[in-house]
C-alpha cells in the first residue's frame, strides 16, 4: 500500500516525488546505459558472439547487485536480533496452574530483585517469583499480539487405530489483536533494570533497545503505508 502524500508532498502524474528512491533510479539508468551502450558498441563491430555474452552477463551482474542493495527498498529492516527471545536471558517460561511467565531457575538476577525458582513451585509459580509479576511480561509484550479467532470444541468421533477418528479439538476463545505500546516497553525495561536481568534486543544493562526497536518497527510500518 502506497503511502498517502502529505501536505508539502510535490505529487507528478499520481507520483509522490517525496517517496521516490533517487539513488535506485540513477542505478537503473546506470545500468540501461552500460548495457545498451555496451551492447551497442560490440555489435557494431560484428562480434555477435561477445555481443550476446556481453549483454546477458552485465545485465545478470547488475540485477544481482540491485536486488542486493535496493531488493528491500522500502522495508529493509536494520532491527537486531531480527526475532526476540520469549523471556530475558537465561529464563524460562511455564504454565503453571495459576498463572504463566518467566521464571528464574538458576538464580541469574545480579540484585535479587527477581527471587530464584524452586522445582516444586514450577506448577504453581507464586507470582512474586514471575518477571512482570501479576502482569507477567513475555516478547509478545513487546512484539504485540495478533487477533485469535475463537473456534468452537469438537468432540471426538470415529474408533481409535482407524482412519476415520478424528481426535478431539479443545475451544479457543477468541481474543482482540494487542498491539505494543512505547509505555509498556518501557515498563519492562524498568523491570529488568530492577530485578538485575539482561534481555538480548531489549535491555542490555543500560540501554532500552527495545525502545529504539519499537520506534523503527513504527517508522517502517509508516514507510510501507500501514497503520501504526
Amino acid at each position: 500500500m502506497a503511502k498517502a502524500p502529505s501536505s508539502g508532498d510535490i505529487v507528478i502524474g499520481g507520483i509522490n516525488l517525496s517517496t521516490i528512491n533517487y539513488t535506485y533510479v540513477f542505478y537503473v539508468l546506470f545500468s540501461i546505459v552500460l548495457v545498451a551502450g555496451g551492447t551497442f558498441a560490440l555489435y557494431s563491430s560484428a562480434n555477435l558472439g561477445r555481443t550476446v555474452i556481453y549483454a546477458i552477463g552485465v545485465s545478470l551482474i547488475m540485477l544481482f547487485f540491485g536486488m542486493r542493495w535496493f531488493g528491500n527498498v522500502p522495508s529493509t529492516s536494520k532491527l537486531w536480533p531480527p526475532t526476540i527471545n520469549m523471556c530475558p536471558d537465561y529464563l524460562t517460561y511455564v504454565r503453571g496452574t495459576n498463572t504463566s511467565g518467566c521464571v528464574d531457575t538458576l538464580g541469574v538476577s545480579t540484585n535479587g530483585g527477581l527471587g530464584k525458582i524452586n522445582s516444586s513451585e514450577l506448577a504453581a509459580p507464586p507470582i512474586t517469583k514471575v518477571f512482570g509479576g501479576a502482569t507477567p511480561y513475555t516478547s509478545a509484550s513487546i512484539m504485540g499480539t495478533p487477533a485469535v479467532a475463537g473456534v468452537a470444541a469438537v468432540q471426538a468421533s470415529g474408533e481409535s487405530g482407524t482412519s476415520s477418528y478424528v481426535p478431539a479439538i479443545r475451544a479457543v476463545t477468541a481474543a482482540a489483536a494487542v498491539p505494543a505500546t512505547a509505555e509498556t516497553v518501557k515498563a519492562i525495561c524498568d523491570a529488568c533494570k530492577s530485578n538485575g536481568l539482561t534481555w538480548e534486543g531489549v535491555w542490555d544493562g543500560d540501554t532500552c533497545l527495545a525502545l529504539n526497536r519499537f520506534t523503527e518497527t513504527l517508522k517502517m510500518k509508516v514507510a510501507s503505508g500501514c497503520p501504526a
